[in-house]
Parts: structure tokens; sequence; C-alpha cells
């Protein structure tokens, strides 16, 4: 018996290494592992969370950590889709999310709403010092609706009051009390201030949500929630270029550009033409609107009494907003006509004379109200009001009459932008008893000119980062970019670009300056280029916070954007899961939570398979063979030395 056993074990033995010699190999058919594309909406802030996803999904998937077009599925961490962010762009989008036929499946937060979220904070990125220079922070706080059903919740939750803070270092800026009622989620405010030095001003954005004043059991220390964010601006010591054209004598022109004269925060430039051949100049006006060039220099336009603007001037303002990317305000003062509609994009207007003057109500936002503030003096007065019978699409009003209509409005042309009023009377009125008249022009021509495109054009976020951090900087050289725009609407003239483009970071660490290059790269758009900030560790000798400074140069001109590096930082966190989740809905795949990982690798299984393909696979090459053949050959031998023949 054990003989035959013997026999056995080593006939088992022999055949495994003969099999082994001669490798013999299995074609069948299988589903090839998919390939998933893993992306962090946001590089800084969503990276953990996406490496944490990539692991989740790396055993039943193939996954490539960045955008690629060629995957069976995309899968997106963050909470907005890539389009959403600040300061993108169409390139900014993967090219797998471009595919229609690819799936689309999310990852975003789990949803808390035992806290607050300042969802978006907007703040200027430079802006010149002066006393008259106020600094508007405008801001969104969300998830603040913590009832599921909001009837029950309007019935039995009493309101509650949202206290904003701005904050720069210990100083107090600004402070704002909002009432909150049950079934309210998002609300949008602004907070102000008036800069006091020049450089880099850190902000923060306190948040705090508790019962509001008058309400039962209230109480100093009930705080339902908290949260706060933290941006930069930076102030710098610049004028705005203005120049003011009129092509006849005209009051609103006039009193417009007697009041930017008197803020030191304008360049005024100008001409008026009194008769054919005399004019009356101040700075270095060009002769006519008509050589776009001549214009560049400037940050806004100002034309008065624009319906006698010839069609070569209308041409050149037109390629001004354009190629420029400038702003430009059209002051009618009697009933509009000629080509002005070319720019306004307004076929017919309506005229209005009221008996008495009458105050225009504003639309644009406003610094918070203080408790001891007397009645505010309406912007603008006006007996005789212009206003498009029928707005173009875009149009912005800013300034309207009782019934609606916009007076002083604004709209895009091109990346420019264009500022008209219709308040035709306003200068009769600028009294500072009856108007705000100087403060309510230099305010929108500041914004006009803080609107004006900077012939190069760097963003930097996030601007405040921790030590370890990273920042994504965007170059776009103007001209290079809205060349191609303007040649593509048909702008006559070719603009050739040729520049030198290079960028370092720079800080103090005692007497000396250190700097560290950026490199940029083609971000695929013309003229557009794209780098990385990146702080490994923080420099010696130097303790947080600190200022360092982005430089570029490029085609003679510089660039300088504040970063600041500091390790207690809060950025405000973009909310758009509802739209994300919508849109992964629509590309045929579903959002999950960090905490439903498990759920999200089983409804990719169900959506994405491999492609069958045929597969050529070697079953002697595996490993596990060395186990039965070890065992027989020791349960041969073994038996073998049992009978005395080993």
């Amino acid at each position: 018996m054990s003989r035959a056993i013997a026999t056995s074990l080593r006939a088992v033995a022999v055949g495994i290494a003969l099999l082994a010699a001669i490798d013999p190999s299995i074609t069948t058919e299988r589903r090839a592992r998919p390939t998933i594309s893993v992306i962090a909406v946001d590089p800084v802030a969503d990276q953990p969370r996406a490496d944490s996803v990539a692991r989740a999904l790396g055993g039943t998937a193939r996954v490539v950590d960045a955008p690629f077009a060629l995957v069976d599925a995309t899968v997106l961490v963050g909470n907005v889709l890539p389009a959403s962010l600040p300061a993108s762009s169409p390139a900014a989008v993967p090219a797998s999310l471009r595919r229609e036929s690819t799936p689309v499946f999310a990852v975003t937060d789990d949803v808390d709403r035992a806290n607050v979220r300042v969802s978006r904070l907007e703040v200027p990125a430079f802006v010149p010092l002066h006393a008259s220079t106020e600094i508007r922070v405008t801001m969104a706080v969300s998830d603040l609706d913590q009832s599921g059903d909001v009837n029950a919740a309007r019935a039995n939750v009493p309101a509650r009051e949202l206290l904003l803070t701005l904050r720069s270092g210990k100083a107090l800026l600004d402070r704002r009390a909002l009432r909150i009622d049950a079934g309210d989620t998002t609300v949008r405010a602004m907070l102000a201030f008036v800069p006091a030095r020049t450089g880099a001003v850190p902000l923060r954005v306190e948040v705090s949500l508790s019962r509001a004043a008058g309400t039962p059991e209230r109480d100093a220390t009930d705080i339902e929630a908290f949260a706060r964010a933290d941006a930069l601006v930076t102030v710098q010591e610049r004028a705005w270029s203005v120049l003011v054209y009129d092509p006849r004598p005209s009051w609103m022109s006039t009193f417009v550009r007697r009041a930017l004269e008197r803020d030191p925060r304008f360049a005024v430039t100008s001409r008026i033409v009194t008769s054919r051949a005399i004019s009356t100049i101040a700075g270095r006006a060009p002769v006519s609107l008509a050589d776009p060039s001549a214009l560049a220099p400037f940050d806004v336009v100002i034309v008065g009494a624009p319906e006698e603007l010839r069609p070569d001037d209308i041409r050149g303002v037109a390629s001004f907003l354009r190629r420029r990317g400038g702003s430009a305000v059209l002051l009618f003062d009697t009933r509009a006509r000629g080509s002005t509609d070319l720019l306004t994009g307004v076929d017919a207007w309506s005229m209005r004379t009221l008996p008495s003057a009458v105050p225009l109500r504003t639309t644009v936002p406003t610094a918070a109200p203080r408790t001891d503030s007397v009645v505010a003096t309406p912007p603008l007065v006006a007996a005789q009001l212009l206003a498009p019978s029928t707005p173009a699409a875009g149009t912005e009003p800013i300034l309207m009459d009782a019934t609606g209509r916009p007076i002083v409005w604004q709209t895009s042309v091109g990346p420019g932008q264009l500022l008209v009023s219709g308040a035709l009377d306003a200068w009769r009125h600028r009294d500072v008893a009856t108007s705000a008249f100087d403060r309510t022009w230099q305010r929108l021509i500041g914004d006009a000119a803080a609107a004006s495109l900077p012939p190069l054009i760097v963003s930097v976020l996030p601007a405040l980062l921790a030590p370890t951090d990273s920042a994504s900087v965007r170059v776009v050289l103007r001209d290079a970019a809205l060349a191609v725009v303007a040649d593509s609407r048909n702008v006559e003239g070719n603009v050739d670009v040729q520049a030198t483009v290079s960028a370092h970071l720079e800080w103090t660490e005692g007497d000396s300056t250190r700097r560290e290059p950026v490199r940029l790269w083609p971000d695929g758009a013309v003229g557009s280029l794209r780098g990385t900030i990146r702080l490994p560790q923080l420099p010696a000798g130097l303790s947080v916070p600190f200022d360092a400074t982005l430089v570029v140069d490029a085609g003679g001109y510089q660039s300088k954007s504040a970063v600041r590096v500091d390790t207690d930082r809060r950025r405000a966190r973009v909310d758009g899961r509802d739209l994300l989740r919508r849109y992964v809905a629509a590309r045929g795949g579903a959002a999950a939570t960090m905490s439903t990982l498990p759920a999200l690798a089983d409804a990719i299984g169900r959506v994405v398979r491999g492609a069958p393909a045929a597969t050529r696979w070697y079953p002697m090459r595996s490993v596990w063979w060395l186990l039965p053949l070890t065992l027989a050959l020791a349960g041969e031998w073994w038996l073998r030395r049992r009978r005395g023949l080993a």
C-alpha cells in the first residue's frame, strides 16, 4: 500500500516538473480592469482626500491620479466642478469631462450641518492707497439651515443672528449683524474698510451664528456655530490713469472730471473740443479716439457728449474695449443718437422729463449701515432721464428710477466694461446736501478702473499658504490673449506679441533678499502660462507669518503679487455640491461622500466594466505549484525511508 502511494506521489511530482518545463498557455476571455481617473478639484485642499479615494478604488480598478482623456470613468474629489473654481478657464476642465460618453462620479465632503461655512470670499487683488479708497469684501455664508423640514423649522425654530466681523491682525475693521430666519440656507453680505498702508494686508472674516436678540433664552455665550476665512489684498501707491474726451463741451462731463481731479487716486488727462480747430488740453491727451494705441496707456476713457463721436472714434473705443480690456464711460447730456448704438447694443431709447428731480436708487452693494448714521444721501438726483427702451442682454443696472428702468448701467464689450449714464441733468443737482454726486462718480469710475485689465495679469491661488502648501500661479499676457479674441470678432489690425516671461518668489532674510525661481509652462490658451509655488520647508531664520512677493517680468512689464505664509489660515470653502450632484447624474455617474466610499466602488462597478478581451495566461507560472511539488516529494521520500530505501 505504501509503495503504491509513494509511486503516486512520485508521479505527481514528475508531472508538475514536466508541465513546468513545457509551460503550457491557456487563452480565455476576461474583462480587463477599468481605468479610472481620480482628480482633486482643488490641488491644495482636496488632494489628501483624492489620495484616499485612489487607495480605496485601487483594488478593483487601475487608478490614474491625474486628468486623462482615455479612461473608463472620472472621479472628481471636491465640492465644485472644475469650471466653477475662481479664475479658472475652459482649459482647466479635464479632457475626460469633455467626452460625453465617459461617466463621471464625485466624492464630496460629508455634510456637516453643525457648522456654518464661508463658501465664497472675494477681495480686489490690487487697490490704490488713499483715504477715499474703500475696499469692499463680499462673501457668501452657507449651511445656515440646520433643520430638515423647512415648514416645521419656520414654526418651531426661533430666528437667529449672524454676526460678521472683518479683522486685520488684531484690528477690528468692520462688523455687521444679520437676522436669519428659519429656512434660510445662504446669505450674501459685504464688509468694507479703508487701507492705511501699502503692501500686503491680511484679512480675516469671522462668522458666528447664535440666537437673535430678543428671542427667548438668549445668552451671550449661546453660539450655535462659528467659521472663519482669510484673504489677502495688495495696496499699492499707484494712480488710475483716466482720459476725458469731449467732442463738444459738456456740463455733465465737466463736473465728473472735476470730481476726479479732486481725488488723488486718479491721474486725469483731458481734451475738450471747443470748436473745429480749438481744443482745451490737460496732459498728453490724444487728438482723437480713433487710434487704439493712443488709448492703451489709460485705464478708463470717459466720453462726454458721446452722440457727437465720429465713426472712427467709435471704432477706436470698441478696439480699446476688446483689445485693451479697458473700461469706457459714456456720459449723455442729451438724447442719444448717432453711432453709439454700435457700442451700447441699444436699438431704441426712452426719454422722460419729470416736473421735479427725483433720486435714483442704487442696486450695487454698499457698506454695512451704521446705527448712528443719518438718512443716506441719494447717489444721484435728476429730472431728465434716458434709458434703453429694451435693455440689451447682459445689461447690469447700477442706478434705477422709481419704475425700475436702468438709468446708469454697465455691460461687457468683449473683455472690457462699458458704463453708460442717462442721468442727463444730474450735474444740476450736485450739491452735497442734495446728492452724493462727487462720491458716486469717484466710486463708479474707480470700480471701472479696477476692472481694466493690466498688461500682465497674475493670479495666485491661494495667496495665503501654510509652510508646506503649494499655490497655483496663472500668468496671462493681455495683448497676446486679447489679440486672438479681437481677431475672431473681425476687429481690424493684427498684433504680433513676442515676450520673454520669467517669474521668481522673493523674501527677505535678515539683510539679504532670497529668490527662488518659479517655472511657468504654456497653459493651452494663447498668452496663458501656469506654474506652481512650492514651499517644501520654512527658510532658515524665518518664523511664520512672513510675507513673500511673486515677481513676474514679461514684455517690459513687471507685476508683483503678495504671498503670505502662515500656519494659522483658513480658506473659504466653495460649495457647489448640489450642482455637482446634478452634473454627475446627467453623466451617468453618482455622488458619494468620504464616509460612503464602499458604495462608490459598487456604483462604479455597476456602471463601468472593462472591455472583454482574449487573455493568455500560464497556469504553471504560479508560485503556488511549489506547495504540491514540495509535499509530493517530501511524502515520497518519507515513505521510502520507512521501507529502508532512503
